[in-house]
């Protein structure tokens, strides 16, 4: 799984930096194919995960060391990234996983998402969504 992970971030190493100094075609074409790479690359590793870690994970970590990693994930990441990955993970969610999520936020974190995180999310995918 660190191979697959090294070829992850590998994918996206040469290609971005060079279309984002010039935005010529020829580099918007080399990353295009680069980002298909990337895409299926990312694809095998999270399977590999899905079907290797998690089980793994499940078997060998309390619940308290698995809730730590959430709580590392909120502490290190900033707050306006939490609110775009929030809004993905209940993208994909089913309504009553979307309610579980939403139920399990303390009462101000609900309101903050509400006010700010899911406008602000519906403007950010639409303008990702619009190319």
């Amino acid at each position: 799984m660190q191979a697959q992970h090294e070829r992850v971030e590998a994918t996206l190493d040469a290609a971005v930096p060079a279309w984002a100094a010039t935005a010529g075609a020829d580099e918007r074409d080399t990353l295009v194919a680069t980002l298909a790479d990337h895409r299926a690359v990312l694809l095998e590793y999270l399977d590999d995960e899905e079907a290797t870690l998690l089980p793994l994970a499940a078997e060998h970590l309390t619940e308290k060391e698995w809730a730590s990693l959430g709580d590392h994930l909120v502490a290190n990441t900033p707050k306006l990234t939490l609110l775009t990955l929030f809004g993905l993970v209940l993208e994909d969610a089913n309504p009553a996983e979307r309610a579980t999520l939403l139920s399990a936020l303390p009462a101000p974190v609900r309101d903050i998402w509400h006010v700010i995180g899911r406008p602000r999310y519906a403007r950010h995918i639409s303008r990702v969504r619009a190319v």
